[in-house]
């Protein structure tokens, strides 16, 4: 925990809070919230739901729930001893902050691995009355490359609500559920996934890689707040895995499925999120999952420029995303590709480029690594860092 982390009383105000999740009309109060930096959970009971919230409350103190904690299964739950305002019976944890991606953003290999989450979760359970019971993709969040379930109020009463919720999940991998854990989490394990590769899956850029990411990361090895970086576009890695390496937090952006999937397999255990992502027209959906201290743009600004993103566009973009520095390649009219290229018209320019920066940002170095690639090293102007769990 942050030595900056202070609660000055029991009661924590409910207008200082940022919720983070919705309940349902007729559910109880449940819900994820953002204080000083943190994110909380309370959990509390009414009768709302016939008074199913009071087990789960105690759940949470349970020997079993700090075994799933202790086994990886779900996030680390701290029960604070504080109180939220307005909602005094309630228990708060500090919860530790994970990725939360759609479901249409995971791989084959990660949806595998949140349902092998699944099915280890009830096996650990299979001596008490509580299960879990509402299964969905929605419910899994990533401690980096880590799967981990997240939605407490998923656990209840045994029931046969999963005879609805797990075949279609399953299906997807040719597989069937009889009713025998184990066996499942067998067959999980002997799934062969095979996905096509894309127009980009043999994308190679070995040959200059190591003085790229050499020169990168002289570049931020000695600035402060530079622990997470995000590289857009990663292709087969290269870059993360050097960042890795370096002992960074590596959030890894990538559209070709076979390329980020497989990457992903690569990284297992390691402080990488990979997210199947698309930036198109001049937008990311959900922006914060991208956020980190360093935003590393290589090769990419004239993919975007050929889909109408306009130079303005992308440095709104990397504003949204970035807490101190961008790194970003600029590629200019004579590559061999891009003179080639219609879409790209007049004001695809070098002087165009770095104007697009010149309100929120302040260029600090730049580097060419051959006759018409040019790398920025860049800050935002009144970044801040995010302290990272």
């Amino acid at each position: 925990m942050p030595n900056n982390f202070i609660i000055n009383s029991d009661i924590i105000p409910f207008n200082e809070i940022k919720t983070l999740s919705v309940q349902a009309e007729n559910a109880d109060v449940n819900f994820v919230f953002e204080y000083q930096g943190r994110i909380f959970r309370l959990i509390i009971n009414s009768d709302k739901e016939a008074g199913r919230w009071a087990n789960i409350q105690e759940f949470c103190k349970s020997w079993h729930f700090k075994k799933l904690m202790k086994h990886g299964l779900i996030p680390v739950y701290i029960k604070t001893g504080k109180k939220l305002e307005g909602f005094e019976s309630g228990d708060v944890y500090i919860v530790q902050r994970v990725f939360i991606p759609e479901p249409a953003r995971l791989t084959p290999s990660q949806k595998i691995d949140c349902l092998i989450i699944m099915c280890k979760i009830q096996i650990a359970l299979s001596d008490i009355d509580i299960c879990l019971t509402d299964v969905h993709y929605e419910n899994v969040g990533f401690l980096w490359s880590r799967p981990v379930y997240i939605d407490i109020g998923s656990f209840s009463e045994r029931s046969c609500i999963l005879d609805t919720h797990l075949p279609p999940l399953l299906d997807e991998f040719g597989l069937t559920f009889s009713g025998d854990w184990e066996r499942l989490l067998h067959d999980l394990y002997h799934v062969k996934v095979e996905i096509p590769k894309g127009e980009w899956s043999n994308y190679d850029n070995g040959a200059t890689l190591l003085m790229q990411s050499e020169m990168t990361y002289n570049w931020i090895k000695d600035v402060p707040h530079n622990r997470t970086l995000t590289d857009i576009g990663c292709s087969s890695g290269g870059f993360v895995k050097y960042f890795l390496e370096k002992g960074y937090g590596v959030i890894a952006v990538e559209s070709d499925e076979y390329l980020i999937d497989k990457l992903y397999c690569e990284t297992r255990g390691k402080q990488v999120f990979c997210l199947k992502a698309e930036i198109n027209g001049g937008s990311v959906n959900r922006p914060e999952l991208l956020k980190s201290d360093i935003v590393l743009a290589s090769s990419i600004t004239h993919h975007l420029a050929r889909q109408g993103f306009t130079f303005k566009k992308q440095a709104e973009l990397w504003q949204a995303i970035c807490n101190r520095y961008l790194i970003v390649e600029f590629i200019d009219r004579t590559d061999i590709h891009v003179c080639q290229w219609t879409e790209i018209d007049e004001s695809y320019t070098k002087e165009n480029f770095l104007n697009s920066f010149k309100d929120k940002w302040r260029i600090l170095d730049e580097k060419s690594d051959s006759p018409n690639r040019y790398w920025y090293f860049i800050e935002k102007l009144n970044g801040v860092n995010i302290e990272q769990d």
